[in-house]
């Protein structure tokens, strides 16, 4: 795999603790951190073009100031051997990751839920949103101030789409050595019959074990679908990630998070939310 994790910052309180999380990430799977901040100078027709210039300036400087004090507030132990390496990117948040995604060796993009813009109320942060639906790497959504445990294990929370596949692939190309456990849980919904879910999920579990390539636990819950049953799952399986496939065939992403489980389980993490990108 490539050696760097690609993390956006905005030098949020959210943003860093985001950065301490792909630190441990890093150390963990022996990869480098790029940390990377898009910042877009105030220019206007109205103005001279002296006076753009002196905002684009100003705007770069802020921005070096900002990097600055955000690794100091990183507070790197300098013993580790982290390679950090940072980015200024004038230009939209998106298109300074797609670059970064296209001319550097990212494995990884990690980022918090909510940033110092705030959220839009029915997606995820919206710059979180906007790079989660666009960028073709894999995205972790980290919830604020999450510490990483010691022992790692995972839910994969499915209903059954054939983009799990890919998901489990991604994951698993990144992970495999590291987690020690999938529990690969499916909500019943009132529509659906118990023992035929139970069946449907048991043949979902063979197709996704050797895509996976580690322990695999399978399990239906017959509770509400609500974002309490989904924490009680989590808190209970100690989970340190959470998968969610989100497949990008036309409007399917839309669709998603419409579905007030999904966007509650993305916008308010109990843990590091994995997606896996968009295939290409």
């Amino acid at each position: 795999m490539a050696n760097t994790i690609l993390v956006p910052v905005d030098y949020s309180e959210n943003a860093l603790s985001a950065a301490h999380y792909a630190c441990s990430l890093a150390k963990l799977l022996n990869c480098n951190i790029e940390l990377l901040h898009a910042y877009q100078p105030f220019t206007s027709s109205f103005q001279s073009p002296l006076a753009n210039q002196t905002d684009k300036q100003r705007a770069a400087i802020g921005a070096e100031k900002g990097m600055s004090e955000f690794l100091g507030k990183l507070k790197l132990d300098k013993g580790n051997n982290l390679e950090i390496q940072s980015t200024l990117f004038e230009g939209p948040l998106l298109e300074s990751v797609e670059h970064a995604c296209k001319t550097d060796q990212i494995s990884l993009i990690v980022m918090g839920t909510h940033g110092a813009s705030g959220i839009r109320a029915d997606l995820i942060g919206s710059n979180t949103y906007h790079v989660a639906k666009s960028v073709v790497k894999p995205l972790i959504v980290v919830p604020h101030n999450y510490i990483m445990n010691g022992s790692l294990n995972a839910v994969f929370f499915s209903d059954f789409h054939k983009d799990d596949k890919y998901t489990g692939n991604v994951f698993a190309k990144i992970f495999k050595e590291y987690f020690s456990k999938i529990s690969l849980i499916h909500i019943l919904s009132k529509e659906q019959i118990a023992d035929q879910t139970a069946a449907k999920l048991e043949s979902w579990h063979s197709v996704l074990k050797p895509i996976l390539q580690m322990q695999l636990e399978n399990a239906i819950v017959d509770q509400p679908e609500t974002i309490e049953t989904v924490n009680r799952i989590l808190e209970q399986s100690s989970a340190d990630m959470c998968l969610l496939t989100l497949a990008h065939d036309r409007n399917f992403f839309e669709n998603l998070f419409q579905k007030s489980l999904a966007k509650a389980i993305i916008l308010n993490p109990r843990c590091p939310v994995f997606l896996a990108g968009k295939m290409v």
